[in-house]
């Protein structure tokens, strides 16, 4: 199998998942947005996974959730495309696992799906690369607790929204390091502040 075919059914499968999901959903509205959110993030995805092969790059970054100091690992792909007279964009659909310590009796876990586009600012002669961003954000969220004499009580969420960022790249060899910062706007607000590594294949 072929990178580009791994990552088209890849994004095949995130798409149908997402639409399950929607249909266990009974809130009309929230199930509309995060329907039509999860349909971006699968243009997104598919854009990026259909553009040349050489320039498709691994991404694996970890980070840090403010609200709830909530610790995240992730992964996805970034694709640079260069524009003529433009500039350089960078596609970037990634996923983020976050790790949520619950109290006693009780667990949760949350996933948020990114569809990240930013613009880079070439500076020549530089191995730095400063971009700016925007991006469609969906985020999975299920809390279970032990209810006395009720057994286990699961409640799942889904929720669409925003996300700005802004960051540093690195150029260093086969690798680019990166740190960046990531403001999310959904049924409330959080940051990111967090850092990976994208591999120049």
């Amino acid at each position: 199998m072929t990178l580009y075919s791994g990552l088209y059914h890849r994004g095949v499968f995130l798409f149908f998942l997402v639409v399950f999901h929607q249909s266990q959903t009974h809130n009309n509205m929230k199930r509309h947005h995060s329907f039509c959110t999860a349909v971006l993030f699968f243009g997104m995805f598919f854009l990026a996974a259909s553009d040349m092969r050489a320039q498709i790059q691994p991404d694996a970054r970890l980070g840090l959730y403010t609200n709830g100091g909530n610790f995240s690992i992730g992964a996805g792909v970034a694709v640079p495309i260069k524009i003529p007279a433009f500039g350089t964009l960078i596609i970037n659909p990634t996923v983020d696992y976050l790790f949520i310590s619950g109290s006693a009796g009780s667990s949760a876990t949350s996933i948020f799906g990114h569809a990240d586009v930013a613009y880079q600012f070439d500076i020549a002669k530089s191995p730095i690369s400063p971009y700016a961003g925007a991006g469609l954000l969906i985020a999975f969220s299920t809390v279970s607790v032990d209810v006395p004499f009720g057994g286990r009580q699961t409640q799942s969420s889904t929720s669409a929204g925003l996300n700005l960022f802004g960051g540093v790249e690195f150029s260093a060899g086969p690798v680019a390091p990166y740190v960046q910062g990531k403001l999310l706007i959904s049924s409330g607000t959080n940051f990111q502040v967090g850092g990976g590594v994208r591999f120049k294949l």
